[in-house]
Order: structure tokens, then sequence, then C-alpha cells
């Protein structure tokens, strides 16, 4: 090989490997998209350098283009859409916390560009990094820059390049969240003397569950619930007071079942009273 002897090289595997030959069609699509992009990693890399370098240098034509109403031309089109989709994509697959006023940036002038956007394909990513911060945020789920991060991700949801975006998933996971955080503080969203930093936490929350469709229960909901329940108790307790003081004052027998009138109800408590 060193001596670029490729016939000879050849011949080298051959003895080594036997007469068997394999190739690519011979492995399950898993691992061929794996050797793949291995393959094509460098040309994808050298690829997306010219055209990053093509699309910056021409970017202030392609805008006045745009801002005037005129059609992109058809290579500075394709240019466009590989730059933007792979600026997306790459935004994403950020390691550190995803800027979204960068991703927003993109959307908005594929937007104006009339770019299309592999928004299926885009719209997977977004679900994978969201359910990772989710993950993430289970961790520590007092950290209030990491419930944020998962806002501004939720949030990218409204956006029609990702419209497809399966939020099901994250939905579960924030209503069982919230149900088991209200109740390991005996029912109370807030501790009674909140701080700024506690309130500031509230707030996000009740933004990603209005982002979410999930709907929260409110304090109002709540007072609400206890006066129904209240009043419930009350008319019951009146009831049962009613009759046993019908029961107790009146003295004439009752008559059968298969009379005409109206056989009441006598709880328990009243009829030994009565009996005694």
């Amino acid at each position: 090989f060193e001596r670029a002897d490729f016939p000879e090289t050849i011949r080298v595997f051959d003895r080594y490997f036997g007469s068997s030959t394999y190739s690519l069609k011979d492995l399950f699509k898993d691992e061929q998209k794996r050797v793949i992009d291995v393959i094509m990693a460098e040309t994808m890399q050298e690829t997306e350098e010219r055209f990053a370098r093509l699309y910056k240098n021409n970017y202030p034509l392609l805008c006045y283009l745009s801002d005037a109403q005129v059609p992109l031309p058809k290579v500075f089109e394709h240019i466009a859409e590989f730059v933007q989709n792979r600026g997306v994509k790459k935004t994403l697959q950020a390691p550190s916390r995803v800027n979204t006023d960068t991703l927003r940036a993109y959307l908005d002038e594929a937007l104006r560009w009339g770019v299309p956007l592999d928004s299926r394909g885009l719209a997977r990513d977004l679900e994978r990094v969201i359910e990772t911060k989710m993950h993430a945020f289970q961790v520590d789920d007092e950290n209030i820059d990491r419930l944020e991060e998962l806002l501004d991700l939720v949030s990218l949801g409204s956006e029609p390049t990702f419209k497809d975006v399966n939020l099901g998933p994250v939905q579960n996971w924030f209503f069982l969240w919230y149900k088991s955080r209200v109740a390991s503080r005996g029912g109370q969203r807030l501790p009674s003397s909140a701080t700024p930093a506690e309130l500031r936490f509230e707030e996000t929350v009740k933004l990603l569950g209005a982002q979410l469709h999930v709907t929260l229960p409110t304090e109002e909901m709540d007072g609400r619930e206890d006066r129904v329940s209240e009043k419930v108790s009350e008319n019951a307790s009146e009831n049962n007071s009613e009759i046993i003081s019908e029961d107790l004052n009146d003295s004439k027998p009752k008559k059968a079942a298969g009379d005409s009138a109206l056989s009441v109800h006598v709880p328990i408590a009243a009829q030994k009273e009565l009996s005694s």
C-alpha cells in the first residue's frame, strides 16, 4: 500500500480474508448507516464549509433579492436550504444550553426566503432534545435554569416547522411530576411565605403547563371544591336531622310498604332511639 501497488494490496486482502467477499449490502441497515456516516463525514464537512462560505459571501445579495421579492436563483436556493437545515440541526445538538434565539433566526429567515426545511426530521430532533432535557431536569427538579430551558424548547412547538412535534410523553411526565410535587407539599403549591425565587419557579411552571396545554389546578378552583364539599356535608347533615326529627315527632304508626304513602328511610341511630 505504501508503494502504491494497489493490485498487490488487493491480492493480500484476498489471501488474508479468503475467497469470500463482502460489501455494505451484506450488513444490516443500522450497520450500513453507521459505516456510511463514517465514510461521508469528511465529505459532508467539506461540503458544509464550502456552502457556508458561499452563503456568507453572498448573504447581502440574498437578503436584497428577498426584500425585492425576487425569487432566489436555484443554486442559491439549494445552498440556503442546506445551510439553514444544517444550522437548525446543529443548534439543536449543542452540548450545552440550546440557543433558541439562533434557532428562531434560522426559521424566520427560511420563511422569509421561501426556503423549505425538513420539518419532519427537525421535529424528531426537537423531540429527542426535549426528552433529554426533561430527564436532566428530573435529576435536579429545583433547577430554574433547566426548567426555563425546557420552557424555551417546548415553546418552539408553536413554530410551523415543528408542527409535527409529539409532546405527549412530556405532557404525561409534567402532569405526574406536578401532581407529585404538590402532594409532597401537603397540597400546597407554594409555601405560605414564598421567596422571589420560589415565585419565579412557580410562574415558570405555569407557563410550561400552558405551552404543553396541561391544565393546572388553581387556588380558586381548590377553594371552590372545598366550598362544594362543605355544602354537600351540610346538606347531608340537615337532611338526616330532618328525617330523625320527623320520625321522633310522628306518633302515628307507619304504613306498610304496600300502602300508597311514601315510606321514609330512618337512620339506624334513630331507629335505636325510637325503640328505647
